[in-house]
């Protein structure tokens, strides 16, 4: 993998800036191609082109680089034209999607771009959630069909942690306080508190306020990365849904068995103490070793042929859904039974009385990728966020844009 650059966290528009001069050259590569000298196969050298055809990325980034409106708007989905609203219904039982085009989302960009002032732009984004996106320069790029939905946030990140953290549960540790992460948090605070003599820029007591006011929104070192994280709105638990909470002593008895299974050396294991506070927060390849070998396993000696027999078919379904999503090799085959799966699974929760999320409704157009793309190991996010932990790791000054 190859790091071209790197784009601080901002909004919409600024994040297209960074994109114009990476289009630019897109689109020279795309028209005209770049002539090499020389190259093992073509000693005479050879005409290279070049496109941009997948954007890989979690939700959040991904609509800022597209130019759609967050999952907490109304139009929360860029694949059909549906709104939050429309959750329990399109897609759920039947492929009855009202799918967007590359030609209406271009009209409704340009709509936006030339909209004559800023309420006019607020109001058409809330309309149709599509802003203009520097990639819609390239001739050929179409952004209902190459940004994917990215099966590791998507699948493990979301549905499975959702289940876990929402359905039964089971809270993040995040949720709860510790002396290491104080400690770093004070740490990091005092980073910017520079000692001066220079009295003339004394602050008042409000001032101080203000600024200990901001260093709280500072985040811990080493907390997990925010697209590791599932958005707190996927992780809320229902009100009034207690039935399906695990109780203390179930949760006993599933670590307990988990740790006793034996797992291939390929295969990541999940910490003893998983659920619980202590463990930390549990990364991506942790939510898909335990929501699909250990916890299976686990709720069938459980479970089965129990009360809960039920509870744990409906979680089954989830399960089955993402292990045919992650598997090495795809077909149509298998895209038909991974839509029935994720369906099986989502009329579970509306059934039980649970909202679905943006990240349901976006598991539901994960398989459309499957003919176009292949594997969705070919396409998911763990190279790329190995690639953020690394650079994540270099030890900077914390001034971000400056030596």
């Amino acid at each position: 993998m190859h790091v071209v650059g790197v784009l601080p966290a901002d909004s919409e528009i600024h994040a297209q800036s960074y994109l114009v001069p990476l289009v630019t050259e897109l689109i020279q590569l795309w028209t005209h191609g770049v002539n090499v000298r020389q190259t093992p196969l073509s000693p005479s050298g050879r005409l290279v082109r070049a496109a941009l055809v997948p954007v890989i990325c979690d939700m959040p980034a991904g609509r800022k680089i597209i130019g759609f409106v967050g999952h907490r708007a109304t139009r929360a989905c860029p694949y059909c034209d549906c709104v939050k609203g429309d959750f329990k219904t399109v897609g759920i039982d039947g492929d009855n999607f009202v799918r967007r085009t590359r030609a209406e989302w271009i009209q409704r960009a340009k709509d936006w771009l030339g909209a004559a002032s800023h309420p006019d732009r607020e109001r058409l984004k809330k309309e149709h959630g599509i802003m203009w996106s520097e990639l819609l320069n390239l001739p050929y790029w179409d952004p209902t069909q190459y940004f994917v939905v990215d099966g590791m946030h998507n699948l493990l990140l979301g549905l499975i942690q959702h289940h876990v953290r929402a359905v039964w549960g089971i809270r993040d540790a995040s949720k709860k306080a510790t002396i290491p992460r104080t400690k770093k948090r004070v740490k990091k605070a005092r980073l910017g508190v520079r000692p001066t003599n220079d009295t003339s820029t004394a602050t008042s007591p409000a001032s101080h306020e203000s600024a200990v006011s901001s260093r709280n929104a500072i985040p811990a070192a080493g907390a997990p990365r925010a697209s590791q994280q599932a958005s707190a709105e996927s992780t809320g638990p229902p009100r009034g849904r207690t039935s399906y909470l695990l109780k203390g002593e179930d949760l006993s008895k599933i670590r307990d068995i988990i740790d006793q299974i034996s797992t291939p050396s390929w295969l990541g294991r999940v910490a003893r103490n998983f659920g619980d506070p202590s463990h930390g927060t549990p990364k991506a390849d942790e939510w898909r070793t335990a929501g699909t070998v250990q916890i299976p396993l686990a709720l069938t000696l459980l479970w089965s042929g129990t009360p809960k027999q039920s509870e744990l078919d409906w979680f089954m379904e989830l399960a089955e859904a993402v292990n045919i999503a992650t598997k090495e090799v795809t077909s149509e085959d298998r895209r038909t039974q991974y839509m029935h799966h994720i369906r099986r699974y989502l009329r579970g929760l509306i059934s039980r009385g649970f909202q679905l999320l943006p990240n349901h409704h976006a598991s539901l157009h994960v398989g459309e990728f499957f003919p176009g793309f292949g594997p969705m190991r070919g396409w998911w996010g763990f190279p790329i966020e190995r690639k953020i932990g690394l650079l994540q790791n270099i030890n900077t000054n914390n001034r971000l844009g400056a030596l």
